[in-house]
């Protein structure tokens, strides 16, 4: 099996903040990302939904061979 890179990236713009962090491992097909039902995902799912309501955004893609990106959008919160 072939190492796999992992990179991570954020960017505020337009008061939304956007990570995104992509694999170069075996990947999944769309279909399959899907249907899945990992507790992990659906925990951040309900987590993002419970602190940012409709605001926040977590899409998770892939395709077999080409590794999986997952893209998670929230508002962007400046402290004081």
């Amino acid at each position: 099996m072939a190492p796999t890179d992992v990179s991570i990236t954020a960017t505020v713009a337009g008061g939304v903040m956007t990570l995104v962090v992509r694999d170069t491992g075996v990947g999944a097909s769309q279909a399959r990302l899907d249907e899945s039902r990992g507790t992990g995902l659906n925990r951040l799912r309900d987590r993002l939904q419970v602190l940012f309501a409709d605001t926040a955004t977590l899409d998770v893609t892939g395709e077999p061979g080409g590794g999986v990106t997952a893209l998670l959008r929230v508002p962007a919160r400046v402290r004081e």
